[in-house]
């Protein structure tokens, strides 16, 4: 049996979930804390009418992540323990190890340097729920746990053996992130803001990314353009002096706002790169000046980084750096309706690619 999230409450907690990373961008922990917190308790109740368990571990794991940037250290490591068991229970009977490969499980070891012998006993724990079909409360498990070891709710923090380093907590705290969405083509219908959140909240909150990521996502301050049109759609992000020239661009009446980076079907221009059928193609550190960057084809994925764009005519004269892209064309293969999925593996493709270079 399933343990998903119940097809009418998917929209409902992608809202929440979309408010409590705004709350996160915005500073405003405590409420993102409450916001996860009610997500929890939907699902937690929910199981009980469906008579089957949903999985947990999301809205607890972010729920411990937004503790521990209020530095309520020994409450986060209890939601981030709780969002343990959840995978530990998610996994089939016997196979309680898969949890380890889950963000909680990072968390606990590299965070608070949770002991194995800790890990190991809530696995010994969790074998007791041999149906793991039925609804299922994770506090139970981590009382039994607690209490075997003779450890009061109020000292959870003793099972660490450090807290969170300065460095640590500086790695999970949001940037604050603009977005403005363009939607030049209504034949293509609108773009999906869940989706892309979603996506974003995976580059931006995921402790264990931070040091891998490009420059630009390290910014402060970070903006975000995303722009869906007939023929391809773009999510670029920029840092505070690219973006104030974006902003000029679109008050000089210029559509879409990227000047010289994609030729239009109907321009003859020349242009530095011809892109056609082609998944994950990486294009870094180029510089192109007086053409545009690309002749855009049919059914093809991009990831573009510190990629400058240049020119100098009589009609116009303009330089800028897009620090971040992913680049999705429509064809066959690729359409409207499909094109989030290739999004996903282009930015899947992009963590590899930058976990890869960190070593």
């Amino acid at each position: 049996m399933s343990a998903q999230v119940p097809q009418d409450l998917i929209d409902t907690i992608k809202n929440l979930e979309a408010e409590a990373s705004r709350c996160l961008s915005k500073g405003n922990y405590s409420l993102a804390t409450r916001l996860y917190r009610v997500i929890f308790l939907s699902l937690f109740d929910r199981q009980f009418s469906e008579k089957r368990r949903i999985h947990l571990g999301a809205p607890l794991h972010m729920e411990g992540l937004s503790l521990l940037l209020q530095n309520r250290f020994n409450d986060g490591l209890k939601s981030i323990l709780l969002a343990y068991i959840t995978d530990l229970v998610n996994a089939p009977l016997g196979e309680e190890s898969k949890a380890d490969q889950a963000p909680a499980h990072r968390v606990l070891l590299n965070f608070f340097g949770v002991s194995e012998s800790t890990f190991q006993g809530l696995k010994v724990l969790s074998r007791d729920v041999r149906d793991r079909t039925q609804p299922f409360d994770p506090q139970m498990l981590l009382n039994k746990f607690l209490s075997d070891n003779s450890i009061s709710p109020e000292n959870v923090i003793s099972l660490a053996t450090h807290e969170p380093t300065p460095q640590q907590i500086r790695a999970i705290r949001p940037r604050y992130y603009e977005v403005v969405t363009i939607e030049a083509a209504t034949k293509r219908g609108e773009t999906d803001r869940n989706k892309l959140n979603l996506m974003m909240n995976n580059l931006f909150f995921n402790p264990d990314l931070a040091k891998y990521l490009p420059r630009v996502l390290t910014e402060s301050e970070v903006r975000i353009l995303t722009i869906l049109s007939d023929t391809y759609f773009i999510l670029a992000f920029f840092n505070e002096t690219e973006w104030a020239k974006i902003v000029e661009f679109r008050d000089k009446g210029l559509q879409p706002p990227l000047p010289g980076l994609i030729r239009p079907e109907a321009d003859s221009g020349p242009s530095a790169f011809r892109i056609e059928k082609t998944k994950n193609f990486l294009f870094r550190n180029n510089q192109v000046s007086n053409q545009y960057s690309f002749s855009l084809g049919k059914d093809a994925t991009i990831l573009l980084i510190e990629h400058r764009q240049s020119i100098k005519s009589d009609e116009l004269t303009v330089d800028y750096t897009i620090g971040l892209a992913y680049l999705v064309s429509f064809g066959e293969e690729i359409t409207s309706s499909n094109f989030y999925g290739y999004l996903e593996d282009l930015a899947a493709y992009s963590l590899k690619l930058w976990r890869s270079e960190s070593g």
